[in-house]
């Protein structure tokens, strides 16, 4: 009886950390004002990265999907080196600022300093590894 409490709680305990672990790996997108950004930007000493996406894009989706969903190598990479945030296409203020950014397709991939000029951006689908790619030639241009 004890056996089977133990080999039980054991179980459960890799379920758990299994769970755990997921979290750790997905992209954390940051839901703040766009000067929160920057500011946190500057606290913590880090780039930003903005994913813009349309609701409307099929690709936009998959991307966002594929940073946020299941275990993949691109989050903890990009939780470590970018305070990220997602801008909607379809909302004026941050449309506006992305064509400034000279942005004027989704998805799209910005890259900023932490004084908020833009380092490196990529327009169109990338595959996980192929984001992680982009980000690594934003971090050499830092």
């Amino acid at each position: 009886m004890l056996r089977k409490f133990f080999i039980l709680s054991f179980l459960s305990f890799m379920l758990l950390q299994s769970f755990t672990a997921n979290d750790d790996q997905r992209i954390k997108f940051k839901d703040y004002a766009w000067n929160d950004i920057g500011r946190a930007a500057k606290s913590q000493n880090k780039m930003i990265f903005v994913l813009v996406t349309g609701n409307y894009c099929t690709a936009s989706r998959k991307m966002k999907r594929s940073l946020t969903e299941g275990k993949n190598k691109a989050g903890k990479f990009f939780n470590d080196n970018f305070v990220s945030t997602n801008f909607d296409a379809e909302d004026f203020v941050q449309h506006y600022r992305a064509s400034n950014w000279g942005i004027s397709t989704v998805p799209a991939m910005v890259f900023l300093d932490k004084n908020r000029h833009v380092v490196h951006k990529y327009q169109g689908f990338r595959t996980t590894d192929q984001m992680v790619y982009e980000a690594q030639i934003a971090l050499s241009k830092k």
